[in-house]
C-alpha cells in the first residue's frame, strides 16, 4: 500500500516509490538530514527515495493521509519503532536491518538506545539445511543466552552480547542445534530436518541387502538391509537406488518435520518383460488380453491386463512359465510357453487361433509338398455342410461350433479322403491332411470281441510313413453296420488305430494290405464294479491296465469306515511272477507290489483275484482280468490273428480246407496218400492252435480222416 507522512499544519502528502508494504514484515526507515527526507526498505534506498519536508509545529503521522474528512489510515500496524536524535548513517540502517530489531525492549524503555555506536559487538549465527547447505527461510528462532531473536535471509544478529555465551537454534521443522558464540564472528549452524532408516526391496517384495542411495547431496551404502539417509524435512526427494545385477531405481522418499521414521522403496528390477500376442493365421497384433508370468525360480506370479496391444512390466531373471488368454481365440498349447529369461530384456509373442477354428494343411501323400492343386473341402457337422476351395494348399476355417465334422477332400489328381475332427469350446485344431491318387479300397468292420456285435461310431485312423514319421492319411468313424472304407496304395504298409469308449484301443499294421475287408475286434475295458451287495465295504485298485516290460504300481484297498471286515485277501499272477496278501483289519488296508512284467505275449492278461468276508457273513469273492499293453509288437503274426485276416468263420474254413486237400493231393501224387492225409489232418490241428478255425470246424474233417486211415488200414 502507498504510504503518506504529513507534518501536522504544513501537511506534505508523498509516495514511496521504493516497494509496497506487503502482508509481511518490513523493514521501513525514514532520515531526515535537515533538507531531505530519506526513505529505506529493509535497509536499502534502491531508488533513492527522497522527499522534501516543510518544517514547522505540528504533528507527524506515519501510516495516515490527513484531508479534509479527517484522515486515511494506512491497512496494517506498526510492530515496533524506534527515534534517534541524529540523522543515522547507511551502515546503521543496514546494522539496524541485520540485527532484527537494533535494541532491546528494556534499552527502548529506560530512553537508552539512542543509536547504534560504530564497532558494536556483534555474533551472527549463520542457519543453514545441512542436506543441501541452502539458507533456511527468515523467522528461525535464535537464542543466546535469555535473548531471543529471529532470522532474516537466514541470519540472526545479536549485539552488544558477552563472547562464550551459549546458543541454540531450532523450529519445528528442524531438530534444535546449539553452539557457543563468539564475538565479531559469523557461526555457521546447520539444522538436521529428515533422517529416516530407509530399507530397499525388489519388484517381488523381497528385501535387497546391498544398495546404495543417492540424491542430489548426499549418499550412503549399506550391507545390512538398512541405511539412513539425510534429507530435507516436509518433502518429496527423488533418491537413486542401485544394486548389484540390478537396474537403476528412482524413488521418491516424503518426508516430515524432524522425521526419523523407517521409509520403504521398491521395485528394484533385472529384466523387462514384453509380451504381446498376434493372430496366428493373419499375423494382426491382438489386444485386450490377459495372463500371467509365473517365475519358476522363486514362485513369484506376475499378472497383467492390458487393453492395448502390448504389455511390459518389470522382473527378474530365471525361468518362467508365461499363459496368455485372448478374448475369442482358443485355449491350448500355443497359449502357454517356458522361457529362460537370461538377459535384460525379453519380448515374447504368442501366436494363437480364433476359438472354434481348424487349420487345415494339405499334402501329397508321396512327396509330402503342399498341394497347390485346386482342392474343394467340404466342412459337414452339426446339421450344416459348407465348402471352400483353395489353390495354396492351406485353409482356415473358424467360428464353428462345438461338434465332430466330417472333413471331406475332393482335387481332380487325387482320391477324396475324409477326416474326423472334433471342435471344442474356445479350441483350436491343426490338421494336417494327406492326399494320394490311390485306386484300391478296404473296408474295416469293427466289432465286439465277444459278441461279435457291430460297434457304430468307433473311431479309425489310417496311418503312413511320411519322412519317417507316422501320420494320419485319413479318419474315419464307423457307420451303423460297424464299416468304414479307406483308399489305399497298393504295395504300401499301413498302420490302422482304432478307438471306441469303454473299449481298449487297438493298433495294427497291414504290409500290404492284402485282403479287401478285415474284421477288427475290440475287447471291452475290464473294470471292477460296484457290487451294491456290500454293506460298508469299499474295494478299488490300480492300474487298470499294464505294460509290458516294465514294472507297474498296483495297489488294492479294502476299507470299512464303521470296522465291519473279519478277514480279506487277494492273489495277482501276470507274465513273470505273481504277488499275494491278506489281513484282518476291521477298518482294512492297502496292499502294494510292484508287478515287473517279462516276457508277455498276445492274450496274456494280468488276473486279480480278490475275496473278503465281513461281520454280514457276505463272503464274496471276485477275478478280474486286465490288458497287457504293448504286447505283442505290432504288425506280428499273433496280432494278425485277432484281426481274423479280414475273413469270416467260412471263408477261412473253405481256405483252410483248400490248403489241406493241395497238401495231401501232392502226397496222392508222389504214391502217399494216406501220408497226405495224415499230413492234412496236422495242418487242421495247427490252424485251430494259432486260431484261424474255430474247433467246431476241425471236428467234423478229422473224424473223417481217422475213418479213412482206419479203412485204408482195413
Amino acid at each position: 500500500r502507498d504510504v503518506s507522512l504529513n507534518h501536522y499544519g504544513y501537511s506534505q502528502d508523498f509516495t514511496i516509490t521504493g516497494g509496497t508494504l506487503t502482508a509481511t514484515h518490513r523493514f521501513v526507515c525514514s532520515v531526515y538530514d535537515g533538507t531531505d527526507l530519506i526513505f529505506y526498505f529493509d535497509g536499502v534506498n534502491t531508488n533513492n527515495d527522497t522527499q522534501v519536508i516543510n518544517t514547522g509545529d505540528g504533528y507527524l503521522n506515519f501510516g495516515q493521509s490527513i484531508d479534509i474528512s479527517g484522515g486515511n489510515l494506512g491497512d496494517g500496524f506498526v510492530s515496533q519503532y524506534l527515534l534517534y536524535d541524529r540523522a543515522i548513517t547507511q551502515d546503521d540502517v543496514s546494522a539496524l536491518y541485520n540485527s532484527g530489531a537494533g535494541c532491546d525492549k528494556n534499552a527502548i524503555l529506560a530512553d537508552t538506545c539512542a543509536g547504534v555506536p560504530a564497532g558494536l559487538p556483534y555474533t551472527h549465527v549463520l542457519i543453514t539445511d545441512l542436506y543441501n547447505n541452502a539458507t533456511l527461510p527468515d523467522g528461525t528462532t535464535c537464542y543466546l543466552g535469555e535473548v531471543s531473536n529471529t532470522s532474516v535471509s537466514g541470519v540472526c544478529s545479536f549485539y552488544n552480547q558477552t563472547t562464550g555465551l551459549n546458543y541454540s537454534v531450532g523450529s519445528t521443522n528442524y531438530f534444535t542445534a546449539t553452539g557457543t558464540a563468539v564475538e565479531n564472528s559469523t557461526i555457521n549452524t546447520q539444522l538436521l530436518g529428515a533422517f529416516p532408516n530407509v530399507t530397499a526391496y525388489n519388484v517381488e517384495a523381497v528385501a535387497v541387502t546391498t544398495f546404495n542411495l543417492t540424491t542430489a547431496f548426499t549418499s550412503n551404502t549399506t550391507g545390512a538391509g538398512s541405511a539412513r539417509l539425510l534429507l530435507p524435512p516436509n518433502a518429496s526427494t527423488s533418491v537413486n537406488v542401485t544394486a548389484l545385477n540390478y537396474f537403476l531405481l528412482v524413488a521418491n522418499i516424503t518426508t516430515g518435520s524432524q522425521d526419523l521414521d523407517d521409509k520403504n522403496v521398491s521395485g528394484l528390477y533385472q529384466t523387462t518383460f514384453t509380451i504381446n500376442a498376434t493372430n496366428k493365421y493373419t499375423g494382426t497384433l491382438l489386444s485386450n488380453f490377459t495372463g500371467y508370468a509365473y517365475h519358476n525360480d522363486t514362485g513369484y506370479n506376475y499378472t497383467f491386463n492390458t487393453t492395448g496391444n502390448t504389455t511390459s512390466f518389470n522382473a527378474l531373471l530365471g525361468n518362467y512359465s508365461v499363459y496368455v488368454d485372448v478374448a475369442g481365440y482358443s485355449i491350448g498349447s500355443d497359449n502357454t510357453q517356458s522361457v529362460l529369461v537370461d538377459n535384460t530384456t525379453k519380448n515374447l509373442t504368442f501366436s494363437l487361433y480364433s476359438e472354434n477354428s481348424i487349420f487345415i494343411n494339405i499334402y501329397d501323400e508321396e512327396t509330402s509338398i503342399k498341394i497347390l492343386d485346386n482342392v474343394s473341402v467340404i466342412v459337414s457337422g452339426n446339421s450344416s455342410e459348407e465348402t471352400y476351395y483353395t489353390t495354396s494348399g492351406g485353409l482356415f476355417v473358424d467360428n464353428l461350433t462345438d461338434g465332430s465334422y466330417s472333413i471331406k477332400f475332393n482335387s481332380a489328381n487325387y482320391t477324396q479322403r475324409t477326416y474326423i475332427v472334433s471342435v471344442a469350446d474356445r479350441s483350436t485344431q491343426t490338421l494336417n491332411a494327406y492326399l494320394s491318387a490311390s485306386t484300391d479300397n478296404v473296408v474295416l468292420s469293427i466289432v465286439d470281441y465277444d459278441t461279435a456285435t457291430s460297434l457304430e461310431g468307433a473311431s479309425i485312423q489310417q496311418q503312413r510313413i511320411v519322412n519317417g514319421s507316422w501320420v494320419n492319411v485319413e479318419s474315419k468313424l464307423s457307420d451303423i453296420t460297424g464299416r468304414a472304407q479307406f483308399s489305399f496304395t497298393i504295395g504300401t504298409k499301413y498302420r490302422f488305430v482304432v478307438s471306441y469308449t469303454g473299449y481298449t484301443t487297438k493298433y495294427f499294421e497291414l504290409d500290404p494290405i492284402i485282403f479287401t475287408s478285415y474284421y477288427i475286434r475290440l475287447e471291452q475295458i475290464q473294470t471292477i464294479t460296484e457290487d451294491y451287495s456290500r454293506v460298508d465295504v469299499t474295494i478299488y485298485n490300480t492300474p487298470q491296465q499294464f505294460v509290458n516290460e516294465q514294472g507297474n504300481n498296483f495297489t488294492l484297498t479294502f476299507g470299512s469306515a464303521t470296522g465291519t471286515l473279519e478277514s480279506y485277501g487277494y492273489t495277482l499272477t501276470f507274465p513273470g511272477g505273481s504277488s499275494a496278501g491278506a489281513g484282518v483289519s476291521a477298518n482294512g488296508e492297502t496292499f502294494a507290489y510292484t508287478a515287473n512284467i517279462t516276457g508277455a505275449s498276445f492274450g496274456d492278461r494280468v488276473n486279480l483275484t480278490y475275496w473278503y468276508d465281513s461281520i454280514f457273513n457276505d463272503n464274496t469273492t471276485y477275478t478280474q482280468l486286465y490288458l497287457i499293453d504293448g504286447a505283442p509288437q505290432n504288425g506280428t503274426a499273433a496280432k494278425l490273428k485277432t484281426d481274423s485276416y479280414g475273413m469270416g468263420a467260412v471263408e477261412k474254413g473253405l481256405l483252410a480246407m483248400f490248403i489241406v486237400l493241395l497238401v495231401a493231393f501232392a502226397f496222392a501224387v508222389f504214391g502217399v496218400p494216406l501220408i497226405g492225409v495224415v499230413a492234412g489232418l496236422f495242418l487242421q490241428a495247427y490252424f485251430t492252435y494259432i486260431g484261424y478255425l474255430n474247433i467246431w470246424f476241425v471236428v467234423p474233417s478229422i473224424l473223417i480222416g481217422l475213418l479213412v486211415i482206419v479203412g485204408s488200414k482195413k
